[in-house]
């Protein structure tokens, strides 16, 4: 095995995907630093790293695709040295070189029946609603050895057409991948109010610590429903402060 591959950490390959350059575009916006892999990488490693597990922009909550990355993954070295060594004479695109390697696995192509039935499955979260990612991903999600694995990509680029990286392996459970990166709780730092977030709504929430009849008052009173709250202008819907951690 390369000795590279096996000395490889989960989040040193999220770094490297995170870091990798898939190239730039005349029609990007940002000019030349746009893209989400130069950002990453003119912040460096050890600022994705420090950054917070999630964290509320322009009044929307979103989680950091590093941290949930290497949360849910486990790097799978022989796998992802097999699909490399495969893709290394391909021409074809990199969702066909993965369909091609798991056909000379032997990994069932499945029946189309469904999400929990199929031998593979496929998703874009670009094409998910719900999903509070930081950076898009693009993953095919397979069954070996009585085993759950993910070939991901994450998009580096400005348009989600193209600028992915090169796929990885690892152990992955495709359920939690997909339903852990549509909700998010975040606590109000000043007055710990908790809101649990699903998709970009609020779904529910815990009281304050302190004041919680105030707060029940003015939830009845004054806030009529905290889906349609302007986080970005008002901050929190409690003490107004704008300061949450996950």
């Amino acid at each position: 095995m390369n000795t590279q591959t096996e000395t490889q950490t989960t989040e040193s390959v999220i770094l490297e995907m995170l870091t990798e350059n898939t190239g730039i575009s005349m029609m990007d916006s940002g000019e030349d630093s746009g893209r989400a892999w130069q950002q990453n990488q003119a912040k460096g490693v050890e600022a994705l790293r420090a950054q917070p597990a999630a964290w509320l922009k322009w009044g929307q909550p979103v989680i950091s695709t590093f941290h949930f990355l290497n949360e849910q993954l486990t790097y799978a070295p022989v796998l992802d040295l097999s699909l490399r060594g495969f893709m290394q004479k391909s021409e074809n695109s990199y969702l066909e070189d993965i369909s091609n390697w798991l056909d000379f696995l032997g990994v069932p192509q499945g029946e189309d029946k469904g999400f929990y039935e199929d031998s593979r499955f496929s998703l874009n979260t670009y094409n998910d609603q719900y999903c509070l990612l930081s950076q898009g991903l693009q993953y095919v999600c397979f069954t070996l050895n009585k085993k759950d694995y993910v070939a991901l990509q994450v998009h580096g680029g400005a348009d989600i057409r193209g600028g992915y990286t090169a796929p990885r392996v690892f152990e992955a459970d495709r359920e939690s991948l997909v339903f852990d990166s549509q909700s998010v709780a975040l606590r109000c730092n000043n007055c710990a109010l908790l809101l649990s977030f699903r998709g970009y709504d609020v779904d529910e929430h815990e009281p304050p610590k302190e004041n919680v009849e105030a707060w029940a008052k003015k939830l009845n009173e004054e806030i009529q429903n905290l889906k349609n709250w302007d986080f970005d202008k008002a901050g929190c819907p409690n003490c107004g402060v704008d300061s949450w951690a996950a």
